[in-house]
């Protein structure tokens, strides 16, 4: 896809969409077939700026607003876009089969190895990332979100850094029973840990036998919380 930037330059943004939302893309292409390649996918040639926003943009807007409250600006689609970006390519990086990030089931769809492939299809051509110069992935990065510089896309789009632990978490663990105890505020003379234990999903493991529990930490966390 054709951007226009700020300062009226153009550059292609290539994009990686879910199956619903690319079969609407579809119908508006179809739509547009014989319209010239300029002709804008959503509005018409030589449309006001003010017609865009009141008839493209307002409405997704408020949309926004009951879904999410009325902080929410339509520019902030961006910034998630940008986070997107980045989640895909660093588990392209980290050569991660599945994605860490506590995400909706439609978001997981996006960071499945697959899909980050295909988004980066355009850089990697085929080629699997440990071919590429790894240096440049964060400047690829930073090009189709029209940003000459990292610096950029770090400060502005990528608010914080809480979000990047999980890919340095083991997703894995075992925890010895005493850990468990500890965990989960249990006294070193209560039987309760074995009791945690036998609620657990895990049934190819025996609890009573192994002193050692193989454990993610999104099967634990949600026993912490309560």
């Amino acid at each position: 896809m054709r951007a226009t930037q700020k300062n009226k330059s153009t550059r292609f943004v290539y994009l990686t969409l879910p199956g619903s939302i690319a079969k609407l893309v579809r119908v508006v292409r179809h739509i547009k077939r014989h319209c010239s390649p300029t002709t804008p996918l959503l509005g018409f040639e030589n449309e006001s700026m003010t017609s865009r926003q009141l008839h493209y943009l307002l409405p997704v807007t408020k949309a926004l607003k009951v879904l999410w409250g009325n902080n929410v600006r339509f520019h902030h689609l961006r910034h998630s876009g940008a986070h997107r970006l980045m989640h895909q390519g660093l588990l392209l990086a980290f050569d991660r089969d599945d994605s860490p990030f506590c995400v909706g089931d439609a978001t997981q769809a996006m960071l499945t190895k697959q899909a980050c492939q295909e988004r980066f299809h355009f850089w990697l051509e085929g080629r699997d990332f440990s071919h590429m110069n790894d240096g440049l992935l964060f400047d690829v990065i930073a090009e189709q979100l029209g940003h000459s510089h990292y610096a950029t896309t770090r400060w502005s789009y990528l608010h914080g850094i809480e979000w990047l632990p999980p890919l340095f978490l083991i997703n894995e663990r075992g925890f010895e029973h005493n850990e468990l105890r500890y965990l989960l505020g249990i006294k070193p003379e209560s039987k309760d840990v074995f009791r945690f234990l036998n609620t657990l999903t895990s049934k190819n493991q025996d609890t009573g036998t192994h002193s050692t529990l193989r454990l993610s930490g999104v099967e634990l966390t949600p026993y912490l919380l309560k």
